[in-house]
């Protein structure tokens, strides 16, 4: 039995011509990187905020104050009012360890992480004495070096934090490894 042949559908092309960032407009560049921004990028870049340490220690929290509990009411089971302070503190801390990443998201969305128009590529350049942030819609935020207060890099990507909630996200796919490398050991140099 012959297979039939199916027609293929053309790629619908699109009528937009994509918007182009220029590097030259920039004195003394030293990184630039290009790079989708949505949802999944926002996530990933909430994720740096913070860390993890809180989480654990809310949850530490929380086990600690249900522990406690316990040996209240084990030692006075008529003593109930701090037995349900205690309960409310378990019930707080577990609260937060659990929700720890919609709060990071929250927190982000309400910083300069967040959607500002409906532009959904980033680029980001890195001079000698500043970050800039643009998207197409040519809005465009400057970052001095000397604001710079904290970095937070892995192999996803890189979060430099300059106070203020004001924040500038590379991720890793926007460059080759090498020279994001690079731009952590320069943004880490550049922050101490």
């Amino acid at each position: 039995m012959a297979k039939k042949k199916t027609a293929r559908k053309a790629r619908p092309t699109s009528v937009e011509t994509s918007y182009k960032f220029d590097d030259e407009k920039y004195e003394g560049l030293r990184f630039s990187a290009t790079y989708d921004y949505g949802e999944l990028a926002l996530s990933k870049a909430a994720s740096y905020l913070g860390g993890q340490k809180a989480r654990i220690a809310s949850f530490a929290v929380s086990m600690a104050c249900l522990a406690l509990m316990i040996v209240v009411l084990i030692a006075d089971s008529h003593n109930m009012a701090p037995a349900i302070v205690l309960l409310v503190l378990s019930m707080g801390g577990t609260a937060v360890s659990t929700n720890w990443h919609n709060m990071q998201l929250n927190y982000a969305r309400n910083s300069s992480l967040g959607f500002k128009g409906t532009s959904s590529r980033r680029h980001v350049v890195v001079t000698g004495d500043a970050v800039y942030v643009a998207d197409e819609s040519s809005a465009e935020e400057r970052y001095d070096l000397s604001d710079l207060r904290s970095v937070s890099a892995d192999d996803d990507g890189l979060l430099a934090g300059f106070g203020a909630r004001r924040y500038a996200y590379v991720p890793s796919a926007a460059m080759s490894a090498s020279r994001f490398r690079e731009l952590s050991r320069e943004l880490e140099a550049a922050r101490s």
